[in-house]
């Protein structure tokens, strides 16, 4: 992913400077904040590259500090690094995790000339539960409005579809991208996406990244092991 959103050389020394608790999304308590990395350096002409950065926990649990790490050794080499909060499950079943995301690249667009974003140069990282959200947002983002709108609360004619920024490429940790494969009575995901595959078979699909690739998504880079 650092090769495709920068060329930029390592600067594993390079300070950083953080925003902590910036509010994306009007969800209640921690959830819908997220935390900005920036390089200290001065910003090129047209912006940093941006990433957004999803935390894991099996959409049950998990922070944005988990990832702290990668986010400040994107920040040393060169981007801006936007880490967030989301609603978890069960509380928040699939798909609020989604919208989520796409709330906070509204909010990355939005804050773009604040931040000195170079929004041709925007990538989705996550690890886990986080990756997994990453590879659907992306790989849905290509569809039909009405696949789109699947995995969303959002109207299919709410005109923040048509406001999210492009995709430019993914990396993802260890997601799961293809629940179609779970047999119709298992349960364990239920607290996530409501009942089992045999009762939601319509929710499997459309959570499942695998069910949605095509030609035209962003590089993609799945990290497992």
């Amino acid at each position: 992913m650092l090769l495709v959103l920068a060329s930029v050389e390592l600067a594993s020394a390079q300070s950083v400077t953080l925003l902590e608790d910036q509010r994306y999304c009007d969800s209640e308590g921690r959830a819908g904040l997220c935390d900005v990395y920036s390089p200290t350096t001065a910003a090129p002409k047209s912006g940093f590259p941006v990433v957004v950065v999803v935390h894991g926990g099996g959409w049950i649990s998990g922070d944005k500090w988990t990832l702290e790490g990668y986010s400040r050794m994107l920040a040393q080499n060169g981007m801006v690094a936007v880490t967030i909060n989301y609603r978890l499950a069960p509380a928040h079943k699939f798909p609020a995790q989604v919208d989520d995301v796409r709330q906070a690249l509204l909010w990355v667009k939005a804050n773009a000339k604040r931040l000195s974003l170079d929004l041709s140069r925007l990538g989705l990282f996550g690890y886990s539960a986080g990756g997994h959200l990453s590879a659907l947002v992306a790989s849905l983002a290509d569809e039909p409005i009405e696949v789109q709108a699947s995995a969303s609360h959002w109207d299919s004619k709410d005109q923040k579809w048509k406001q999210l920024p492009v995709i430019r490429a993914v990396c993802a940790g260890g997601p799961p991208c293809d629940f179609r494969s779970y047999s119709k009575e298992n349960k364990s995901l239920s607290y996530f996406l409501g009942g089992s595959r045999g009762e939601k078979p319509e929710v499997y699909q459309a959570a499942s990244p695998a069910a949605h690739v095509s030609a035209n998504d962003p590089v993609t880079q799945i990290i497992h092991g």
